[in-house]
C-alpha cells in the first residue's frame, strides 16, 4: 500500500503493515492472524484465526501538557486451523485470546510507528482527532504540528474474542 503525505508518495507498507493500518482505521474486512501457542511437548503450535469482525476508535487526551492518542480495537475471530492437536479447554482458549490481542496490538503499534516516524504521514488523522477533542490545545500548538507529530505518544489496546471455538458447554462451565 502506498503512503502519501499530501500529494507526495513517502513510502509503502507490506501486506501485514497494511492490515495493521486497516485495523487502526477500523477498516479491516477479514484476513488470518497466525499466533504461536506453546504445547505440552514444548513444540510451538501454529493457530490460524480467521478475522470475522474488526472495529476501532481513535481518541486523544492531554497528559502532562502533551497529547496522547489512544487506539482501541475490538476484533472477533474463529479458529480456522491448528498445526497439531491441541485440547481447547477454557484455560487454553484464554491463552489464545490473549496471544491474539497481543498480536493485534503489536501489528498496529509497529505500523503506526512506521507511518508516524518514518513517513511522517497523517494517515490516521491524529491532527483532526486532537483538533476536535482538545481544541484549545490545538489552537495553541497547530503551528508546531510537524514537530509534534513524529514524537506523539500513541497507545494501542486490543480486545479480542474467539467465537465458535468448539468447546462443549460442560467444558465451559469448569
Amino acid at each position: 500500500t502506498a503512503i502519501f503525505n499530501g500529494d507526495k508518495l513517502v513510502g509503502e507498507l507490506t501486506a501485514l503493515e497494511t492490515r495493521g493500518m486497516l485495523r487502526a482505521l477500523g477498516e479491516a474486512k477479514g484476513g488470518i492472524q497466525v499466533i504461536q501457542l506453546s504445547s505440552s511437548n514444548e513444540e510451538l503450535v501454529q493457530v490460524s484465526i480467521e478475522i470475522k469482525s474488526s472495529e476501532s476508535s481513535i481518541s486523544t487526551s492531554i497528559e502532562n501538557g502533551q497529547p496522547t492518542i489512544q487506539i482501541e480495537i475490538k476484533e472477533t475471530g474463529f479458529i480456522g486451523d491448528v498445526s497439531q492437536r491441541v485440547i481447547l479447554n477454557e484455560k487454553k482458549m484464554q491463552e489464545i485470546i490473549q496471544l491474539y490481542a497481543d498480536a493485534v496490538e503489536n501489528e498496529v503499534k509497529q505500523t503506526v510507528s512506521k507511518i508516524q516516524k518514518d513517513f511522517k504521514a497523517n494517515t490516521f488523522d491524529f491532527a483532526g482527532t486532537i483538533r476536535r477533542a482538545e481544541n484549545l490545545y490545538w489552537k495553541q500548538h497547530y503551528e508546531q504540528w510537524e514537530e509534534i507529530y513524529p514524537t506523539l505518544k500513541v497507545n494501542v489496546k486490543a480486545k479480542t474474542d474467539i467465537t465458535a471455538n468448539g468447546l462443549e458447554d460442560s467444558e465451559r462451565r469448569k
